[in-house]
């Protein structure tokens, strides 16, 4: 499953946190930090279908801040982008 993140204005290289649930989320390790374009596509790899949701935490500046995501998947895998 992916989540695209978006930082506006752009935060570039900035650090982030991600978390996911949901009936099937695998473990895994992502990347620390945005791109130089303060975006960054973020693949949570699962085990089945279902609901999932998760929360990103961007720091930048000294000024932190929070998005929830909610993702139903219902259909094979395809690819992200």
């Amino acid at each position: 499953m992916c989540v695209s993140v978006n930082t506006t204005p752009p935060q570039a290289n900035a650090p982030i946190q991600a978390t996911i649930f949901g009936p099937g989320n695998i473990p895994t390790t992502l990347p620390p930090t945005l791109n130089a374009a303060g975006s960054i596509v973020l693949r949570f790899p699962i085990s089945q279908f279902g609901t999932y949701t998760g929360n990103v935490v961007v720091t930048s500046g000294g000024t932190t801040q929070a998005a929830g995501f909610t993702v139903v998947v219902s259909s094979a895998a395809g690819s992200c982008t």
